[in-house]
């Protein structure tokens, strides 16, 4: 599921986040389950980083959440809602993260 991105190869951060929030007010997903379950990471991180999302070119460890979430967007939406529906460990497996802990 996940896909590197090319070191020359530049994200929309902006853009992403904002698709990432309508669809998560669309479908009435928490950011707690979409931030555990798809991005291994906490409510308070993730939403940090939709509400103020920094240039592609500034980010380094959030390059790999933003990617995430661009490879999420690219699922159909019943792959996403699938996967929001998973446990935390089964989602984890299914996105290639560490259990949670």
């Amino acid at each position: 599921m996940e896909k590197k991105v090319c070191s020359d190869e530049t994200i929309d951060t902006r853009s992403i986040c904002d698709q990432i929030l309508d669809l998560l007010k669309d479908k009435e997903i928490t950011q707690e389950a979409f931030a555990g379950k798809v991005l291994g990471r906490s409510q308070g991180t993730v939403s940090d980083l939709l509400r103020n999302p920094k240039p592609w070119k500034d980010l380094k460890a959030g390059r790999e959440t933003l990617t995430r979430m661009r490879n999420f967007l690219k699922l159909s939406q019943h792959d996403r809602l699938f996967l929001l529906t998973m446990s935390k460990e089964a989602a984890a497996n299914v996105c290639g993260l560490p259990p949670p802990k």
